[in-house]
């Protein structure tokens, strides 16, 4: 991912902003008062903190970052309005005059901290019922929004940012605190440390436990990733599709705070920039075709780092498939992630009517081609693997050929007329009738997504596989009537 899709992530930071004030000093001798050292202060500096922090890592790293919090009308709160002007930052920061900045005061000589003390106050909710007012305004302007939770009274309203932030369609990553964290329910994704899912799931003893409780949080809260940080263990990554550990390199540091900020930060800006080849032009299974748009397939793409790893040495098969847009029988559990076939035979029982994105990204309304797989095929190429053991690596499956939406709406209303014993009508003619119709495309969606998709079958070619796959036409045909007859 280059700088220029760094900089088409727009993200949306909220919560607890704090001042963290520094006090450098050296230590010559013992108090006499007590057994405790005597720092001789030479400087200090003054740093953004908590969701400041987090929005500053955001907007360095390139992207388009918005700040929204409330701090006090005092000397901390003036001195971080101060701070956020040298800083890319947009600040929607607002000051209130009965509330008073946190402040985290550090304490520090030789590289190391000797005491840090908190000044913190939390805030009235009606200060904070006014910020939940400019949070909705700005929603729209943003693609991922990064709830940061230092347990300050920030995020009191959580629970309607969460609501209204999936009504307009937005990522949600949240820092959490805490030891209920059913508040975050169906938030995308969210990155306690070490400490903090102890909190809620309890100690583990082996790598095993920690993956099955991590992995029954994310369930139960109905999250698509939980990111653990880990201190000098690195990272670990759980997603339905597995786990994956991200090992770190130790370094000698005299403070670690704020490395939580970096982690989600760096995560919320990758998301918003917009699959494994998601900012590609070319679906071929090599490194340089391989730029991730969100945390879905940037998760894809680590585990198949890991099987590029271990492939050399695999004492057994291992093959593993990048799956274009399947579609097929028994995908109802998969809610708004369910195919275009699917949702388009919905929309005509329920509407008589098929809606499909409008002219965008050079292409006229409806002609946005991808790259759509039967799932009859998709199963064929498994079963050709399992039936030729020697064969491994890692393989893109789609059909080699993509398709516009168009082909697959005209397939679906004509099938379904067909079944109503009405005769196939032509796409203009399906279009002037109403049956099927363009949307304005989503503001949201701007920069982030993919007009075209095709895979690369060479891979699977070289591999001996030689299947054959169904059109658009005929995959969709088939699979209009086995949702008839299931109906």
């Amino acid at each position: 991912m280059n700088a220029e899709q760094l900089a088409q992530s727009r993200v949306l930071v909220v919560g607890d902003v704090m001042l963290d004030r520094y006090w450098f000093g050296a230590v010559d001798r013992i108090s006499p008062e007590a057994p405790v050292p005597v720092v001789r202060v030479l400087r200090d500096e003054d740093r953004v903190g908590g969701a400041a922090n987090v929005a500053l890592n955001a907007a360095m790293l390139g992207a388009q970052t918005t700040l929204l919090s409330v701090v006090g009308a005092d000397e901390p709160g003036r001195k971080l309005v101060t701070l956020l002007v040298d800083t890319p930052i947009r600040n929607a920061m607002r000051q209130d005059t009965t509330l008073k900045t946190t402040v985290k005061l550090r304490v520090v000589s030789r590289q190391q901290q000797l005491i840090r003390l908190d000044f913190e106050q939390k805030p009235d909710h009606e200060v904070l019922a006014a910020m939940l007012e400019r949070y909705e305004q700005e929603l729209t302007f943003h693609d991922v929004v990064l709830l940061s939770d230092y347990g300050k009274g920030g995020l009191e309203h959580l629970d309607q940012m969460m609501n209204l932030a999936r009504t307009h369609g937005k990522t949600i990553l949240i820092d959490p605190k805490g030891r209920d964290y059913s508040r975050y329910a169906g938030a995308t994704v969210i990155t306690p440390n070490r400490a903090e899912l102890a909190q809620v799931v309890g100690e583990w003893g082996s790598e095993d436990e920690l993956t099955a409780k991590a992995q029954g949080l994310r369930k139960k809260l109905g999250i698509k990733a939980l990111l653990l940080t880990r201190s000098e263990e690195g990272m670990s990554l759980y997603t339905e599709q597995g786990e994956l550990h991200i090992p770190t390199e130790a370094r000698e540091v005299y403070d670690v705070s704020g490395a939580g900020d970096t982690v989600i930060a760096t995560l919320a800006v990758v998301l918003g920039a917009g699959a494994t080849y998601g900012a590609s032009s070319t679906f071929r299974e090599q490194p340089e075709f391989e730029r991730p748009l969100n945390v879905y397939g940037y998760s894809k793409l680590l585990f198949d780092q890991v099987v590029r790893r271990v492939l050399p040495q695999a004492a057994t098969q291992i093959a593993g498939f990048r799956y274009f847009n399947v579609y097929g029988p028994r995908e109802q559990h998969k809610g708004r992630m369910a195919s275009v076939a699917f949702h388009h035979v919905n929309q005509y029982r329920t509407q008589g009517q098929v809606r499909l994105f409008g002219e965008y990204g050079g292409y006229a309304p409806g002609m946005q081609q991808r790259d759509f797989v039967w799932i009859d095929d998709v199963v064929a190429v498994n079963l050709w693997f399992f039936d030729h053991p020697d064969k491994s690596g890692i393989f893109n499956l789609g059909t080699g050929r993509a398709q516009p939406f168009n082909d697959v709406a005209q397939t679906v209303v004509n099938t379904l007329r067909e079944l109503a014993g009405r005769p196939a009508l032509s796409l203009a003619e399906l279009v002037q009738a109403g049956e099927i119709a363009y949307i304005p495309f989503p503001e949201a969606l701007v920069g982030k997504y993919q007009c075209h998709t095709q895979a690369d079958l060479s891979r699977l070619r070289a591999a001996g596989c030689t299947h054959h796959f169904a059109t658009v036409e005929q995959g969709t045909a088939a699979y209009v009537r086995a949702l008839a007859a299931s109906a």
